[in-house]
């Protein structure tokens, strides 16, 4: 009873610090990567994860990291949350107390069921890179680093050149806008 009770506390509470051997660190650190940087930031909800009740979620308006875990009961309390710390060890989030009004990003997924994927090359993103550059029209790229901050080895979808990629496996996915050169 005690430990239930513990873990209601913690989901209530306003810091919450999120340890490496924890369950959800990873998907979370996965999501926070794509938060904005203070100065690049339009939108304060772009500066905050979005905790729902099934997902975790982050964009910085170029790209969006949405992380769906199987087991969801122990997710943190919904709500907007600020990073205030993140590291190799711990994640340190506040629950914003005047939380902005985020995105909806169920808007922006595109249909890519039935779309082969781009092969993947393992550790070495920059194939991955060369063959997508190589699929585009002339006058369309896609942000390097925004491909290599996933970190995970997910499938690549590319459907069309004006169309966002999509990167996917298991509770992970990302999407990358396209950039007009």
């Amino acid at each position: 009873m005690d430990g239930y009770l513990k873990l209601i506390l913690n989901r209530e509470e306003k810091m919450i610090a999120i340890h490496k051997n924890e369950a959800h660190y990873k998907g979370i650190r996965f999501c926070a990567r794509a938060v904005a940087k203070e100065d690049d930031c339009y939108n304060r909800s772009m500066l905050c994860l979005n905790i729902t009740d099934t997902k975790v979620e982050a964009t910085d308006g170029h790209r969006l990291h949405e992380y769906t875990p199987e087991k969801k009961n122990d997710l943190p309390m919904p709500g907007v949350y600020k990073i205030l710390q993140n590291n190799l060890r711990f994640i340190s989030l506040e629950r914003d107390n005047d939380p902005p009004s985020f995105p909806n990003t169920s808007v922006v997924w595109p249909e890519y069921e039935g779309v082969s994927s781009i092969p993947d090359f393992g550790k070495d993103i920059s194939a991955d890179y060369s063959r997508l550059i190589r699929m585009l029209d002339g006058n369309v790229t896609f942000n390097f680093e925004y491909l290599a901050d996933v970190e995970e080895e997910l499938d690549l979808y590319f459907i069309t050149s004006d169309k966002p990629v999509v990167l996917e496996r298991g509770c992970y996915r990302a999407l990358i806008m396209p950039r007009k050169m």
